[in-house]
C-alpha cells in the first residue's frame, strides 16, 4: 500500500510510526515533514525575488527563503539530522553566490554545508579535556599516597582510610585515562575498531574502570561514616578498620561483577560501553542506584553532624550566633567528602545550549531521557539505540560538505555513509 506522508492523516501516519525504530524517530520524521509542508506554503506566499536572488528552497532538511547574492545563511542544525538527541546545538550554512544561485558541488548538485553539524570534534575535545583532568589527578594523588605510606608516623587509622580512598581515586583516574586514550578517542578518529571487535582486553578494561569508579563512591561513604562516628560518638572512637575496608571495596567489587555478568549474558557488545535502552534490561541501575543511596545516606549523616557540632559549640563560652557560624564553617569544609558537589549535576543544561559554550557534559542527562522515555507519555524523550553508534560516530571518512539533496539523489552508497556520520551518539 502507498500513503502520502501527511502527519495529519492518522491512518497513514500510524503505518509510518509502526515501520520506524521507536517514537523518537517518528517524532523527528514528523517534525521534518511538517517543516517541509510549512516551507512549501511559505515559499509559495513569498513575492518573487530579483534576478540575482537565490530562490527559496527546501534541501531535504532545512527551508531557505529568497536570499540576496553573496550571502551565507547560517542555521541551527536540525535534531532529525542525528541518530539520537544531540546534547547541544551546532550550526550549518548555505551559500548564495554572487550570480544569484546556490553553491553547488563538483557534480553540479546544490549543496548545504552540514559538516559543521557533526558532534565529532565536540566529543573529541571533551575527551581530551577529561584526559588532561585525569592526568592532573594522577599527578596530585601519587605524592599524597607516597607521603602517607612513606612516613611511619602517618600509619594510623584515619590515614590508612585516606590512602584507600586516594587509591580508589587514583585507579579511577588511571583507568579512565587509559579508556579514553585506548578506546574512546581512537573510535572517534577512526584509527582502530577495537569496540567493534569487542575484545576480552577492552571488556576487562571497562570492568576495572567500573570497579574503581564505583569504589570512589563507596569509599566516600566509608570516610563519611568514619567522620560521622568521630563527631557523633567521639568517646567510642573510630571503630574497627576492617569494617571501613569492607564498606569501601566489597560493594564496589560485588556490584561491578553483577553488572559485568549481566553485560556478558545480555548485552555483550561494544566493549560494554553504553546500555541497550531498547530492551527492558536496565543494567545501568546496578551501579547507578547505589550512588543515589550513598548521596542520601551522606546527606543524612552531614545534617546530623551539623546538628551535633552546633550543640557542642554552644557550650564553649560563645554566643549562639558564633556557635552556629563555626558549625556552618566546619560543615561546609566537609561537603566535598560527603559528595555534595554531585548535586550540581542535577541541573541539566537545555539542548538549545550551544556546544561552543557548554562546559560540562552531565551524566544525569542520559538517565532523565531513559526515565521519561520508559515511564512518561512524551514520546519525544524516548531513546534510540544502535550498537554500532552507541559510543562513537560511524567509521569512515568525513566529507567536507553534506547535502540533503545530494543524499536524496541516492547516486552511491558513499552518500548514505556520509549522511549517517552526522549521527549524535551517547558516550
Amino acid at each position: 500500500e502507498t500513503y502520502y506522508l501527511d502527519p495529519d492523516d492518522e491512518e497513514a501516519w500510524s503505518h509510518v510510526e509502526a515501520s520506524l525504530l521507536d517514537g523518537l524517530e517518528a517524532t523527528k520524521l514528523e517534525d521534518c515533514c511538517r517543516e517541509a509542508l510549512q516551507c512549501c506554503q511559505t515559499t509559495l506566499e513569498q513575492p518573487p525575488g530579483g534576478v540575482e536572488t537565490c530562490p527559496g528552497t527546501w534541501d531535504g532538511w532545512r527551508c531557505f527563503s529568497n536570499t540576496p547574492p553573496d550571502t551565507t545563511v547560517t542555521f541551527t542544525c536540525p535534531t532529525y539530522a542525528y541518530k539520537s538527541l544531540p546534547e547541544c546545538t551546532l550550526s550549518g550554512s548555505k551559500e548564495c553566490l554572487g550570480n544569484g544561485t546556490w553553491a553547488r558541488n563538483v557534480r553540479n548538485l546544490e549543496v548545504t554545508n552540514y559538516s559543521s553539524c557533526s558532534l565529532r570534534n565536540y566529543h573529541i575535545s571533551t575527551y581530551c579535556w577529561e584526559a588532561v583532568m585525569h592526568s592532573l589527578s594522577l599527578l596530585a594523588l601519587f605524592p599524597a599516597i607516597f607521603v602517607i605510606l612513606y612516613y611511619r608516623q602517618l600509619r594510623v587509622q584515619r590515614f590508612y582510610l585516606h590512602v584507600n580512598f586516594f587509591s580508589a581515586l587514583f585507579g579511577k583516574a588511571l583507568f579512565n585515562l587509559v579508556e579514553i586514550l585506548a578506546l574512546r578517542i581512537p573510535e572517534y578518529t577512526g584509527s582502530n575498531n577495537t569496540l567493534d571487535n569487542n575484545t576480552v582486553g577492552c571488556r576487562l578494561l571497562v570492568f576495572v574502570t567500573k570497579v574503581t569508579s564505583l569504589a570512589v563512591w563507596t569509599w566516600m561513604l566509608a570516610e563519611s561514616f568514619y567522620l560521622h562516628r568521630l563527631i557523633v560518638a567521639a568517646f567510642r572512637g573510630g571503630g574497627k578498620t576492617y569494617i571501613y575496608v569492607i564498606i569501601g571495596w566489597v560493594p564496589a567489587c560485588v556490584l561491578s561483577v553483577c553488572w559485568a555478568g549481566g553485560r556478558a549474558l545480555l548485552e555483550d557488545t561494544q566493549c560494554w560501553l553504553g546500555d541497550d535502552y531498547s530492551h527492558s534490561v536496565d543494567l545501568y541501575l546496578i551501579t547507578e542506584l547505589p550512588k543515589i543511596i550513598i548521596l542520601i545516606a551522606n546527606t543524612l549523616m552531614l545534617l546530623n553532624m551539623a546538628r551535633v557540632l552546633h550543640t557542642k559549640l554552644q557550650g564553649v563560652n560563645t554566643t549562639t550566633a558564633a556557635a552556629t557560624k563555626r558549625a556552618v564553617k566546619a560543615t561546609t569544609f566537609l561537603l566535598p567528602m560527603f559528595g555534595f558537589q554531585f548535586f550540581s549535576t542535577l541541573v541539566i543544561p537545555p539542548a538549545s545550549c550551544s556546544c561552543h559554550i557548554m562546559q560540562v557534559r552531565l551524566q544525569v542527562r542520559r538517565t532523565v531521557y531513559q526515565v521519561r522515555g520508559r515511564y512518561g507519555t512524551d514520546r519525544s524523550y524516548s531513546v534510540t539505540y544502535d550498537p554500532r553508534t552507541d559510543v562513537s560516530l560511524l567509521s569512515g571518512s568525513v566529507a567536507n560538505e553534506y547535502s540533503a539533496v545530494d543524499y536524496g539523489a541516492n547516486e552511491s552508497g558513499a552518500n548514505e555513509s556520509s549522511a549517517l556520520e552526522l549521527a549524535a551518539v551517547r558516550s
